[in-house]
């Protein structure tokens, strides 16, 4: 029989007393597997083996009808299999020594599976399987718009940039503006309005940063292109002027200021586009210039004109600009001691700011700040220290907790 074969592999003896236990008959085609697979760890003992295997098969006409049948199946895969065995490893031993060799054998029929489950898997006793070739994977376009099926052109970047600055991802924002760079550079579109007003983008990213002489040095390159290249009498070309006035009142230069908004005033109506946030975000800058120039009422004059031409446009007050507007109206008031009436203001400048999903920026911060201080002022200290936890958080969120304000946000909370 199968199992009383002579064998000294002592790794096999052990296998086979294991599987006498579940299978004394020793005629499973599937141990006959077994027993080649463990044959071929040692190429002279299967030679030995498969000499034994062959003579009992010579012999089987004159054997009991016990071995007839079933046994002599079972025999006869065991003479080819390790008949399979010695010549591969005989071939990788003499022939080229690194050939891998992966046996794969068939699976047992379901009358002759081992007892007690399943077949183990061949990888787990020495023998390799041969591996599936996988297919690679195709890396999609790093700047890849899906929606259109197609990468995104220089333009779009642009937009995205601007999206991401007024949600306050600036890192987000300007890595989208250097893409738009290199793309416009690639395609020799530098001197383009469509160039200009991404050096324009790229200023106002630096005006957030406090970056002062950077911002109006991407201004005077954007200017020179608007010009060098038609670009002017376009609502675009208007924002930076209006832009570079907001650079020049932040110092203290007032005349200057007022000459840039002059300027964009008219470019702005050249372009016919005196319905749009854009003119309504100048209207607000001048408004905060005569205010700094102490004309206070005529300031105000310029807020109320301001805010209407926001709320003629569809969607303008869920803008950065808008709440803007609302702050700068809330401390003319507060300015006035017209608490209940600052207050107001700057709730509805909290809810715009949200609404555009600028939690973010120092301007959102900031307010959160000054909405806990002045309702400090007014003894109700629950309502500040709700506030101030809200701004607190809200900084934690922005990653601004290494800012003096933060400090001075702090202190307050106490």
């Amino acid at each position: 029989p199968l199992h009383s074969t002579p064998l000294h592999s002592p790794r096999w003896d052990h296998f086979r007393a294991q599987r006498h236990q579940r299978d004394p008959t020793g005629t499973s085609l599937w141990l006959a597997r077994q027993r080649c697979v463990f044959l071929a760890g040692d190429f002279t003992l299967a030679n030995w083996q498969l000499r034994s295997v062959v003579r009992q098969i010579l012999t089987m006409g004159s054997a009991p009808s016990s071995l007839k049948g079933e046994r002599a199946q079972a025999l006869a895969i065991s003479c080819a299999l390790a008949g399979v065995v010695v010549w591969t490893r005989w071939f990788a031993s003499h022939g080229r020594g690194e050939t891998q060799l992966a046996l794969q054998l068939p699976a047992a029929p379901s009358g002759l599976s081992p007892p007690g489950g399943e077949a183990e898997d061949i990888a787990s006793i020495g023998v390799e399987a041969t591996p599936k070739p996988r297919r690679k994977k195709r890396k999609p376009h790093k700047n890849w718009n899906k929606k259109k099926g197609r990468p995104f052109t220089a333009d779009e970047l642009k937009k995205l940039g601007v999206q991401y600055g007024g949600k306050g991802r600036f890192d987000k924002a300007m890595q989208k503006f250097e893409e738009a760079h290199r793309l416009y550079e690639a395609e020799g579109a530098l001197v383009t309005p469509s160039y200009a007003d991404l050096l324009t983008q790229m200023g106002i990213w630096n005006s957030m940063q406090d970056r002062g002489e950077q911002e109006i040095e991407k201004y005077c390159e954007a200017q020179a292109i608007y010009e060098r290249s038609g670009g002017t009498g376009t609502k675009e070309f208007a924002g930076l002027l209006k832009n570079m006035g907001i650079w020049f009142m932040e110092r203290g230069r007032l005349s200057e200021a007022m000459a840039k908004f002059e300027e964009a005033e008219a470019e702005y109506i050249a372009a016919d586009a005196t319905e749009t946030t854009n003119f309504a975000g100048l209207l607000t800058s001048m408004g905060n210039w005569l205010q700094q120039a102490d004309r206070g009422d005529e300031a105000m004059a310029k807020f109320e004109e301001a805010r209407r031409a926001y709320e003629a446009v569809e969607g303008a007050t869920a803008t950065r600009g808008y709440a803007g507007l609302l702050m700068s109206m809330g401390n003319w008031h507060g300015r006035r001691k017209h608490v209940a009436e600052s207050m107001v203001l700057y709730e509805d400048a909290q809810r715009a700011f949200e609404s555009a999903e600028a939690t973010e920026t120092s301007d959102y911060l900031g307010l959160l700040a000054h909405l806990g201080i002045c309702y400090g002022e007014q003894g109700l200290t629950d309502l500040a220290f709700e506030k101030f936890r809200e701004a607190e958080a809200a900084y934690e969120a922005a990653g601004a907790t290494a800012t003096e304000e933060y400090a001075r946000l702090l202190q307050s909370i106490g």
